[in-house]
């Protein structure tokens, strides 16, 4: 028996025009929540700022409108559009030291940007969940003259749904202010713990209590620990060695995964 295709379904932008989307096993949300503009306007009042229309935890799909050219472009060059969005993740900080875990950041960062060529939909992946946002678009174009000319749309801010055990605002804080030792704080703390009557709550309550998350997000990663120890025997004898990471890879990341809402990419140590 074949494998059924995720359904695809239409979705309508505010500026016309449909955009398709996979709805896999119906788990597309409404159109987007929690959104808002913001920012000042860079280009003329007529270039609006994107609409979300799919918010996941890890992704949003926008529509902008068509580019507006002004009486300065040349109207024979061609538009392109760059979907541009801040980046939560480098806002920080990264744990540097022993108190960095205090130094809490939960601004924007950098604005990064992604060429969209010339369509007018696009979908921003590898973010976060239960983070804030802006979304901007730049349109390049040429002008009478020969010169490059952009326009910059004003700000959307949306709010990405939580995910899982970890996936929420103050455990996010955490992992971010905590994640160049992370990956070391779970491994102490296994081995701290494996001669308690009770490891598995010696071992969340140690990461409770050294990077500052919750006792749900910190077992996610014990049982992440343990399926490591159990199921990959090089990493008993080379913790940091590519076959360990291989392995816990494969047979250990996508639990943890589903347990704590975090996307693989952005595990300590990958």
């Amino acid at each position: 028996m074949l494998p059924m295709s995720p359904a695809t379904r239409a979705l309508e932008c505010p500026w016309g025009g449909v955009v398709p989307a996979n709805d896999e096993a119906g788990a597309l949300p409404p159109r987007a929540v929690q959104t808002s503009p913001s920012g000042s306007v860079s280009g003329p009042p007529s270039e609006p700022a994107p609409a979300a229309i799919v918010v996941l935890a890890t992704s949003v799909m926008l529509c902008w409108a068509e580019a507006n050219r002004s009486s300065g472009w040349d109207p024979s060059s061609k538009t392109r559009y760059f979907l541009e969005h801040t980046s939560w993740w480098d806002a920080g900080p990264h744990d540097q030291s022993p108190d960095a875990s205090a130094q809490l950041h939960s601004g924007n960062g950098p604005w990064l940007s992604f060429p969209m060529g010339n369509a007018t939909h696009g979908t921003a992946e590898k973010l976060l969940p239960a983070t804030t946002l802006s979304f901007r678009v730049t349109v390049v174009g040429q002008s009478r003259n020969d010169g490059e000319q952009n326009i910059t749309s004003p700000e959307l801010q949306v709010s990405l749904p939580q995910r899982g055990a970890c996936g929420n605002h103050a455990d996010m804080i955490q992992f971010r202010a905590t994640y160049d030792r992370f990956q070391s704080s779970v491994q102490g703390c296994l081995i701290l713990c494996s001669l308690d009557p009770d490891p598995d709550a010696c071992a969340s309550k140690c990461l409770k209590d050294g990077l500052g998350i919750s006792s749900t997000c910190a077992s996610c990663w014990v049982e992440m620990g343990h399926c490591t120890i159990n199921s990959c025997s090089d990493c008993v004898f080379d913790p940091k060695g590519a076959a360990c990471k291989a392995c816990s890879e494969s047979k250990c990341f996508p639990a943890t995964v589903a347990c704590s809402g975090i996307p693989m990419w952005r595990f300590p140590g990958v």
